[in-house]
């Protein structure tokens, strides 16, 4: 009997510290797409034709690195279909991104919809992001 109580405690303080994490990372940014348009713009051939498609925005936050190599990030995360043009003048078909936010200001743009299953990049024991370093809030 003691064992259940003492799950439900941790399971309420789970819930707990999640709706702290929620509260913590400030305003959605209010036009995700327009921001995205501008940080793509150096990147993409013909950043004028590219089309873009919003998918969802979620609160979210990564932990920080193994060995402090960086000092982790909350804010959120947009998931953005972008179809850009390739060399030929043709688009490539919509790829998924996701997009980190802090307040109004990108942060990063990383490729793939995968955010709070692998985190921004895939390394060791969290050195530079990996699987379990950031996680929706929302989720």
């Amino acid at each position: 009997m003691n064992l259940l109580f003492a799950g439900l405690m941790l399971a309420a303080q789970a819930t707990y510290q999640l709706r702290a994490d929620y509260v913590d990372v400030g305003p959605p940014p209010e036009d995700p797409v327009g921001a995205t348009k501008k940080a793509m713009a150096g990147t993409l051939r013909d950043p004028d034709s590219a089309e873009y498609r919003f998918l969802g925005l979620h609160p979210a936050k990564c932990k920080a690195g193994w060995a402090k190599r960086n000092n982790g990030w909350q804010g959120w995360a947009a998931t953005i279909e972008i179809n850009g043009k390739n060399a030929f003048g043709g688009y490539t078909g919509f790829e998924t991104h996701t997009v980190l936010f802090v307040g109004e200001g990108v942060v990063q743009v990383l490729d793939g919809p995968n955010f709070g299953l692998f985190g921004p990049s895939k390394g060791f024991l969290g050195v530079g992001g990996g699987a379990g370093v950031c996680k929706y809030l929302d989720k």
